[in-house]
């Protein structure tokens, strides 16, 4: 689990950047006769907000989308596209906007929980991270929008019940130093000074 990050200490003013990416991956799920693909995706962002302590995607997440094959045994062809991935390290969750095929209107939900982290679970000062939740499993409400969106009939709810690890979830983001707004006030008065000296050298023409 997440232990509680600490709070930006004063002297070095650090704070997370949106700079570096956060990856989603999920694993090949096949029930019996059913086969589920997935396209794997970077972002180019990923922000952290400190009062929240939520780790979340800085853009949407563009071709990731999850599909079922034409397997009639556990439901239809379907789809469902992931976008603005939030991860909740204090409730273990994982956020989403879900949209897809089935008349699955678009949402945000609670799609995942997840049992595990690995990484750096908790920062301090500048740097660069790496955190990932480990074996994603569907909440109810992931659930429900899985089998809209795939179209799953019966058979499919038992297999997606029943799926111990739905893949993980990586997010790598680079914490940098910010200066204190005293060092700003003392930067722009040594410019003030050194244009001040400037302006004195320049020579005054007759």
């Amino acid at each position: 689990m997440f232990s509680r990050p600490r709070p930006a200490c004063a002297a070095c003013g650090s704070k997370p950047q949106p700079s570096s990416a956060m990856t989603i991956w999920l694993a090949s799920f096949q029930p019996w006769c059913a086969a589920y693909t997935v396209t794997s995706t970077t972002i180019s962002s990923v922000g952290y907000d400190s009062g929240s302590r939520l780790f979340t995607a800085g853009q949407s997440v563009a071709g990731a989308t999850l599909k079922l094959d034409d397997v009639t045994e556990v439901g239809g062809t379907g789809w469902i596209t992931l976008s603005g991935l939030t991860i909740d390290p204090l409730a273990r969750l994982v956020y989403a906007d879900v949209s897809g095929a089935n008349g699955l209107q678009p949402q945000r939900v609670d799609l995942f929980r997840y049992a595990t982290a690995s990484g750096d679970t908790s920062f301090s000062g500048a740097g660069d991270y790496t955190i990932t939740a480990l074996a994603l499993t569907p909440t109810e409400n992931g659930i429900r929008a899985l089998e809209t969106g795939l179209g799953l009939n019966s058979l499919g709810d038992y297999a997606l019940r029943r799926a111990t690890n739905f893949g993980s979830m990586k997010a790598s983001f680079t914490v940098v130093a910010v200066p204190e707004p005293s060092t700003w006030a003392l930067l722009g008065l040594g410019l003030a000074c050194a244009a001040g000296v400037a302006r004195r050298r320049v020579p005054v023409k007759d």
